[in-house]
């Protein structure tokens, strides 16, 4: 009889076994690779650029999770804190929750739509089933627009500090023409005389 039950527990215990072995388990992937910055690049203000993320589920069982943009505080102008403007300045655009089968994926769209001309750093947090967790660590620069001046209609000139070529040409313009102008102006006079 002890034999028996021995026996019946090693086999109830194989059982066991077997079942854990095989049982649906998800197996969350996102890309990029979480750990690696997600760089948006320099935005001017008052654009906004959106990026996608991707979660897919590459296990056997049911993904399901839910994901959300976490900013951090960084330099701030004297005396300024972070508005709650700012908080949305990196904001998820799409659904933030997903349930994936065996081999879906769901695209998170992320939205970076600078208000200041500064850094912005925020981590993407995407939690799923089974305690899967990943972070993503965002960063997106603010810029303001160089303003755009119209030199004698010859078209828009963007100064940024050193002279484009279409304010360079505007300026030899300039001074062909007054050239001209005194130069005829100096013909009349010299023959009235």
């Amino acid at each position: 009889m002890l034999n028996g039950i021995k026996t019946l527990s090693t086999l109830f215990g194989l059982l066991l076994l077997m079942f854990c072995a095989y049982a649906e388990n998800s197996l969350m992937v996102v890309y990029p690779a979480p750990g690696y910055e997600y760089i948006f690049g320099v935005v001017y203000i008052g654009e906004s650029i959106v990026k996608d993320v991707v979660v897919m589920n590459q296990g056997s069982g049911l993904l399901r999770g839910s994901a959300v943009v976490k900013m951090e505080q960084t330099e701030v102008d004297e005396g300024e804190g972070d508005s709650d403007e700012e908080k949305n300045v990196i904001q998820i655009v799409s659904d933030p929750t997903f349930a994936l089968a065996e081999g879906e994926q769901s695209i998170l769209k992320i939205r970076f739509a600078p208000i200041k001309e500064k850094v912005y750093k925020a981590k993407l947090v995407i939690e799923a089933s089974e305690n899967q967790r990943a972070e993503i660590p965002l960063l997106g620069i603010g810029k303001k627009k160089a303003k755009s001046y119209y030199l004698l209609g010859c078209g828009v000139s963007n100064y940024r500090g050193m002279v484009p070529y279409s304010a360079l040409f505007d300026l030899v313009f300039c001074v062909i023409v007054l050239g001209i102008v005194h130069l005829k102006k100096y013909k009349v006079e010299s023959t009235t005389r």
